[in-house]
């Protein structure tokens, strides 16, 4: 069977297919696209449908933002997806949004130990809880926890907690990130993300 995956991120909506055999994917096609540009998933997910005939049996999209009861309200773009409506205007009935650090979970588990690259040495605990970091156009956080059932991904929007300023330099790089924002809120993703980089420069 052919499946649909997506990496949809405020910058970029990065779509492939991908033939299943069991257990193992071999990709099919892939393209990539400017999120910003465009005014629905849909409008991304069928100009990309439209450059072959290729038949998908089913189609996964993570995307930046927490997905409550089938809905997902895009983190950064003006997008509010429902799993229905988007099944339907793609053509594909078996459709299902996830957080993409659900999939960024998923993808760590099936890392091999070449895809490693070991920044600090320490003590492995092969049953302890991984943490994901990520920044791109936010800042995307979660956990993979190891339990007895087997791996869980809990996924979460901690890029989104209030940055905690611990001296003066850092309160001056909060008050004047809040000044970039209208005297809004200072995340942690203000500070450490694509455009939060360039304002810590700015300051």
């Amino acid at each position: 069977m052919n499946v649909l995956a997506g990496d949809i991120g405020g910058t970029n909506a990065r779509l492939a297919v991908f033939a299943v055999d069991g257990t193992g994917l071999t990709q099919v096609r892939e393209q990539t696209y400017p999120s910003g540009q465009y005014d629905s998933l849909a409008t991304i997910v069928k100009e990309f449908q439209s450059g072959d005939g290729a038949q998908v049996g089913a189609a996964c999209f993570a995307v930046a933002g927490p997905v409550v009861d089938g809905e997902l309200k895009a983190s950064n773009l003006p997008w509010v997806i429902r799993t229905t409506e988007l099944a339907a205007g793609i053509g594909v009935s078996r459709t299902t949004l996830i957080n993409d650090f659900d999939a960024v979970g998923f993808g760590v588990t099936r890392l091999g130990p070449t895809d490693y690259e070991t920044l600090q040495v320490g003590q492995d605990d092969p049953d302890g809880p991984i943490a994901l970091l990520g920044a791109g156009t936010g800042l995307g956080q979660g956990l993979v926890l190891k339990e007895p059932t087997g791996m869980r991904v809990v996924p979460s929007e901690g890029g989104h907690a209030t940055f905690g300023a611990r001296n003066e330099v850092e309160w001056g790089l909060a008050k004047f990130l809040a000044t970039q924002h209208d005297g809004g809120h200072v995340s942690y993703e203000r500070v450490l993300s694509g455009a939060g980089l360039v304002s810590t420069y700015q300051y």
